[in-house]
Protein backbone atom coordinates (compact mmCIF):
# COMPACT_ATOMS: atom_id res chain seq x y z
CA UNK A 1 0.00 0.00 0.00
CA UNK A 2 1.45 3.34 -1.07
CA UNK A 3 1.60 6.24 1.32
CA UNK A 4 -0.80 9.11 0.52
CA UNK A 5 0.72 12.12 -1.16
CA UNK A 6 1.27 15.11 1.15
CA UNK A 7 -1.33 17.84 0.78
CA UNK A 8 -0.30 21.36 0.07
CA UNK A 9 -2.22 23.76 2.35
CA UNK A 10 -1.85 26.53 -0.25
CA UNK A 11 -4.11 24.53 -2.56
CA UNK A 12 -6.79 23.94 0.04
CA UNK A 13 -6.74 27.34 1.75
CA UNK A 14 -8.55 29.37 -0.97
CA UNK A 15 -11.47 26.94 -1.02
CA UNK A 16 -11.71 26.90 2.77
CA UNK A 17 -11.55 30.69 3.00
CA UNK A 18 -14.10 31.21 0.22
CA UNK A 19 -16.56 28.75 1.67
CA UNK A 20 -16.13 30.32 5.11
CA UNK A 21 -16.94 33.75 3.69
CA UNK A 22 -20.06 32.45 1.95
CA UNK A 23 -21.32 30.74 5.10
CA UNK A 24 -20.54 33.74 7.30
CA UNK A 25 -22.24 36.15 4.89
CA UNK A 26 -25.35 33.99 4.75
CA UNK A 27 -25.56 33.57 8.52
CA UNK A 28 -24.77 37.25 9.18
CA UNK A 29 -27.64 38.37 6.98
CA UNK A 30 -30.03 35.52 7.87
CA UNK A 31 -33.43 36.66 8.99
CA UNK A 32 -36.03 33.91 8.82
CA UNK A 33 -34.68 31.28 11.20
CA UNK A 34 -33.47 33.68 13.92
CA UNK A 35 -36.78 35.56 13.74
CA UNK A 36 -38.92 32.43 14.09
CA UNK A 37 -36.78 30.46 16.53
CA UNK A 38 -34.71 33.12 18.22
CA UNK A 39 -35.03 34.70 21.62
CA UNK A 40 -35.89 38.39 21.84
CA UNK A 41 -32.49 39.17 23.35
CA UNK A 42 -29.79 39.14 22.03
CA UNK A 43 -31.28 39.47 18.57
CA UNK A 44 -29.33 39.23 15.33
CA UNK A 45 -28.75 42.42 13.36
CA UNK A 46 -31.13 41.46 10.56
CA UNK A 47 -33.94 40.87 13.07
CA UNK A 48 -33.22 44.21 14.76
CA UNK A 49 -33.33 45.98 11.39
CA UNK A 50 -36.64 44.38 10.46
CA UNK A 51 -38.29 45.09 13.81
CA UNK A 52 -37.23 48.73 13.76
CA UNK A 53 -38.32 49.17 10.14
CA UNK A 54 -41.81 47.82 10.86
CA UNK A 55 -42.19 49.77 14.11
CA UNK A 56 -45.13 52.17 14.36
CA UNK A 57 -42.74 54.96 15.32
CA UNK A 58 -41.37 56.18 11.99
CA UNK A 59 -38.34 57.65 13.74
CA UNK A 60 -37.02 54.08 14.02
CA UNK A 61 -36.68 53.67 10.25
CA UNK A 62 -33.39 55.56 9.86
CA UNK A 63 -31.86 53.34 12.54
CA UNK A 64 -33.13 50.30 10.68
CA UNK A 65 -31.55 51.47 7.45
CA UNK A 66 -28.29 52.19 9.28
CA UNK A 67 -28.23 48.63 10.65
CA UNK A 68 -28.86 47.26 7.15
CA UNK A 69 -26.00 49.36 5.79
CA UNK A 70 -23.70 48.05 8.54
CA UNK A 71 -24.59 44.49 7.52
CA UNK A 72 -23.88 45.25 3.85
CA UNK A 73 -20.58 47.03 4.57
CA UNK A 74 -19.31 44.26 6.82
CA UNK A 75 -20.20 41.62 4.23
CA UNK A 76 -18.51 43.61 1.45
CA UNK A 77 -15.42 44.13 3.60
CA UNK A 78 -15.21 40.43 4.33
CA UNK A 79 -15.55 39.61 0.62
CA UNK A 80 -12.78 42.08 -0.19
CA UNK A 81 -10.52 40.54 2.46
CA UNK A 82 -11.31 37.13 1.00
CA UNK A 83 -10.16 38.27 -2.44
CA UNK A 84 -6.94 39.72 -1.06
CA UNK A 85 -6.11 36.69 1.07
CA UNK A 86 -6.88 34.26 -1.74
CA UNK A 87 -4.61 36.17 -4.10
CA UNK A 88 -1.84 36.19 -1.52
CA UNK A 89 -2.12 32.46 -0.79
CA UNK A 90 -2.33 31.31 -4.40
CA UNK A 91 0.05 33.83 -5.90
CA UNK A 92 -2.29 34.23 -8.86
CA UNK A 93 -3.12 37.73 -10.00
CA UNK A 94 -6.54 38.13 -11.56
CA UNK A 95 -8.32 41.07 -13.04
CA UNK A 96 -9.13 43.32 -10.14
CA UNK A 97 -12.34 45.26 -9.68
CA UNK A 98 -11.08 46.86 -6.46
Amino acid sequence: MAAPAPRDPALIAPAVISSSVVVFSFIFGAFEVPYILGRPYPAMLSVIAQRRYLDVDLAQRPESIAVAIVIAVMTALLAWLNLRLTRKLTGIERASIF
